[in-house]
């Protein structure tokens, strides 16, 4: 028809597809195999928490903040840090919200009001300046769960899972030569390879009050390095579980041992206490493996004979009537000795870090420190920012890589909770900075893949 649109007939439409996202992860940048710094700094930080003794050296030098080794090289990795996060390039490190912000967050807080609140107190008393000390070492311990949780990708998990076994089974054998030898071979060989203008105190030899020697590692007493060892130990028992071929299984399974091993070669009630701790929790989480754990752990033990010959039989005489009295009776006594602290400032302490032992007591209670110096606020602060691991193993779906090192870090912040009723952890920096990496890896392990490293999608 003349002047007519003649309409072209359209195409049948398409069936509709549904919209799929393929999140490809590039492994060929994770730690190890990275030229990315951070992992590297991350790494060596790992080496020097495990079998260096940074807290008995004396640096030749003085700098605005004190001046150990640990923080100085923490303020080195904390610039890289800050730098590679004002370049945001492809190896840009991943801050990621969690529990854990919340935790950290009222911790420091509570810490930091208790100060301020006494400061003209503390000033009279001349303890402030240790207080702002302490402070600034509860900041580098936070400090270094925010590089660490940033820095290692959920696809880079396995990896420093594998580093922290390795590094705590090197700790254990060396604590379980102290134990055979009475040598320390972290003290002896740091003393050595350091330079002359560089101090190393002498490792603290002899015997307490109910005569058991002093077997230490590489941190300052044996509560420490036990305490580290459990951290580790759910990550060994973890493996041997995740694990298919019996040689891998048998590799790992030795690892477990030698860690236990290296606890028990402490002589200290709490070898048996945290990793027991520790253990439990991994079994509540994994109820289904408990037939699998009962025969390893069977291994375990007649290995901890093995390897550190009667110092089980000396921990259970401990746990015997009579057997371990004087170092209960003697935290029983400081108990009722701060009796007065605890009845003043109840709610925000006298403030944190201005307890000093060396003038007052010791008090082997890390929850009695801080209800006297942070107040009920500050330990209920301080297990929330603990136990905000535990939240984070119900944040994603299970994932069958990802989810056992989320489970074993928070058995081992179980362990984490033990040990601070049994000795002020937070007195001995390896302690914290092990706790504040196991955290990091429940972050990394709980993140979502999507926010995992480079990656490529597809409609």
């Amino acid at each position: 028809m003349p002047g007519a649109v003649q309409l072209e007939p359209r195409a049948a439409p398409r069936p509709a597809r549904a919209r799929t996202r393929r999140i490809v992860i590039d492994l060929s940048d994770d730690w190890p195999n990275t030229g990315r710094l951070l992992p590297w700094a991350l790494a060596g930080f790992l080496v020097m928490l495990w079998v260096i003794p940074f807290d008995a050296i004396t640096l030749p030098f003085s700098l605005p903040f004190q001046a150990k080794l640990d923080r100085v090289i923490l303020a080195v990795v904390a610039v890289i840090w800050l730098g590679a996060l004002a370049v945001r390039g492809d190896g840009t490190p991943r801050l990621r919200r969690t529990p854990m912000d919340l935790g950290i967050a009222a911790f420091f807080a509570a810490a930091l009001a208790s100060v301020l609140i006494n400061s003209g107190t503390l000033i009279n008393l001349g303890e402030f300046s240790l207080a702002i000390k302490n402070l600034a070492l509860l900041a580098s311990y936070m400090t270094f769960f925010y590089v660490a949780s940033s820095v290692i990708r959920p696809s880079e998990v396995q990896a420093f899972i594998t580093l922290t076994i390795v590094l705590a089974c090197l700790t254990a054998l060396g604590t379980i030569y102290e134990y055979r030898s009475d040598l320390n071979l972290f003290f002896a060989w740091t003393a050595h390879l350091l330079p002359g203008a560089v101090g190393v105190a002498p490792d603290t030899v002899g015997v307490d009050s109910i005569g058991r020697r002093s077997v230490s590692g590489p941190t300052g007493h044996g509560l420490a390095v036990t305490t580290m060892l459990a951290l580790a130990l759910p990550f060994a028992i973890n493996r041997v579980l995740q694990v298919q071929d019996l040689w891998s299984k048998l590799v790992y399974g030795l690892a477990a041992a030698i860690i236990l091993g290296g606890a028990a070669a402490t002589v200290r009630k709490s070898a048996v206490v945290v990793p027991f701790a520790a253990i439990t929790a991994l079994v509540l989480y994994r109820p289904r493996d408990i037939r699998r754990m009962v025969p390893l752990g069977i291994a375990l033990l007649i290995m901890t004979h093995v390897l550190s010959p009667g110092a089980m039989g000396s921990i259970r005489s401990q746990f015997s009537a009579g057997g371990g009295s004087a170092p209960v009776e003697g935290r029983t006594e400081d108990y009722n000795a701060v009796a007065p602290d605890l009845l003043h400032a109840a709610v925000i302490g006298r403030g944190y870090g201005s307890y000093d032992p060396h003038r007052y007591r010791y008090l082997d209670n890390q929850y009695l420190g801080l209800r006297i110096t942070t107040g009920w606020v500050g330990v209920a602060a301080f297990l929330i920012m603990v136990l905000s691991v535990l939240a984070l193993t119900r944040r994603r779906r299970p994932h069958a890589l990802r989810s056992p090192p989320a489970v074993a870090a928070a058995a081992g912040a179980v362990g984490f909770v033990v040990a601070s009723a049994l000795f002020d952890v937070l007195a001995f920096p390896q302690v914290p900075y092990l706790f504040f990496f196991v955290a990091a890896i429940a972050v990394a392990a709980s993140a979502d893949t999507a926010t995992a490293g480079p990656r490529t999608a597809e409609p």
